[in-house]
């Protein structure tokens, strides 16, 4: 067809146009950077591909995207399978995607696993280490982008909630390859000028595992894990877990959820706190009205009220003590006393003064007792001694 003698309807061009796209690329892979991203009510997903020097319009049905395991963000980068073509009533050139990958996930999800795997076996993510979250806390920090909605949620809930709170916010970057530094510099710095703040919130919005890749670097983690104050960690949406989440003392899905668990709405803690003080006062009247009675019972008793009979009773309670024990103490004398008598009788009739006593007597050569005839001869000199004085004699004979 001779296309330069021909004139052509706007639709007979883009018709054209698409049919010779169309047949010249039936698929294709294109790599690039989503951005402009819609995602239609209608389910169909709108966006534009681009590199650093040119740009695409894509669209991907809602046939298609169903039963994708990410959800596209701007900035995301993607490889996309799909028909090059033209949207004929705009006159736009698109591609029609039928698939789509994030470049690099693949690589990324088995980075984020060997080091989740290698925190998890020095003890980074032990619930022991873990430090309570303050109920009323005073002092609050917060880390994030200071242009990102995060801050702007998680200031509208704080302030929602409990407006009294002081609020520190350190800005930081939470996308990109300084961020890491930025974000475990912040935390470190925060314990260093504010040692007795109560918790730190840690937090970013949702986006792509590229996106939120700061928040599952190792210095991050560490700086977390080393932090003496609390952090809560509230990264990315329900669905997305970083290695901030696990390092962290408590982690929140969202930033807004962050918000909401530092800090207990105002409300709820009056009322709770009258509801302590009822109990309070209730336990207290209980425990007055318990001594109460008691001390009323002390008051009517015999004691407070006749002081003077108690005394006098005591008096006599000790005079009885008094004479049960010296009534003990002469018995012990007394059965001593027989004991020693008892000994001292029996000594008497041991004695040889007593066998004396009777009439015996007791002689002795060179102060040894004679017991029979042998132990002396005659012409011997002897002593016998009897109850009253002693006998010199000598042994004229034996027999």
């Amino acid at each position: 067809m001779n296309y330069t003698k021909k004139i052509f309807t706007v639709t007979e061009l883009n018709t054209l146009s698409r049919d010779i796209l169309e047949n010249n690329f039936p698929l294709v892979w294109l790599e690039g950077e989503i951005s402009n991203f819609t995602h239609h009510t209608s389910g169909h997903m709108y966006f534009t591909l681009k590199d650093e020097e040119a740009s695409i319009d894509a669209v991907m049905y809602r046939t298609s995207n169903a039963n994708m395991d990410f959800r596209p963000s701007h900035g995301m980068k993607v490889l996309a399978r799909g028909r090059i073509s033209v949207f004929i009533k705009g006159g736009r050139y698109q591609i029609i995607v039928w698939e789509m990958k994030q470049k690099g996930t693949g690589e990324l999800e088995k980075r984020f696993l060997e080091l989740k795997e290698k925190l998890k076996k020095e003890g980074l993510f032990d619930q022991k280490f873990k430090k309570p979250i303050p109920a009323v806390p005073q002092l609050i920090g917060i880390i994030t982008s200071p242009t990102g909605a995060a801050i702007r949620d998680i200031l509208n809930v704080i302030g929602r909630r409990f407006a009294k709170v002081k609020i520190v916010i350190f800005p930081v970057r939470v996308q990109g390859g300084t961020a890491k530094d930025e974000i475990a510099t912040a935390i470190d710095k925060l314990n260093a000028l504010y040692p007795k703040m109560d918790v730190i919130i840690l937090a970013r919005g949702g986006g792509s595992l590229e996106d939120l890749w700061p928040f599952n670097e190792e210095a991050v983690a560490r700086a977390i894990f080393r932090s003496s104050i609390p952090i809560i960690s509230g990264v990315g949406h329900e669905v997305d877990f970083t290695i901030a989440d696990f390092a962290a003392d408590f982690r929140a899905p969202t930033p807004s959820a962050a918000a909401e668990i530092a800090v207990e709405d105002s409300e709820n803690l009056r009322k709770r706190l009258y509801k302590s003080s009822d109990t309070l006062r209730s336990y207290i009247g209980y425990k007055i009205k318990l001594l109460s009675g008691s001390l009323n019972a002390v008051r009517e008793s015999a004691g407070f009220r006749y002081p003077d009979r108690l005394l006098n009773q005591k008096y006599q309670d000790m005079d009885y003590i008094i004479a049960d024990i010296l009534n003990n103490v002469k018995s012990i004398i007394r059965k001593k006393t027989s004991a020693f008598d008892t000994l001292t009788a029996g000594l008497e009739a041991l004695s040889p003064m007593a066998v004396l006593d009777r009439g015996y007597s007791i002689t002795y050569r060179n102060k040894e007792v004679l017991k029979d005839t042998s132990c002396v001869k005659e012409g011997d000199s002897i002593y016998t001694v009897v109850k009253k004085g002693r006998i010199k004699s000598r042994v004229e004979e034996l027999d």
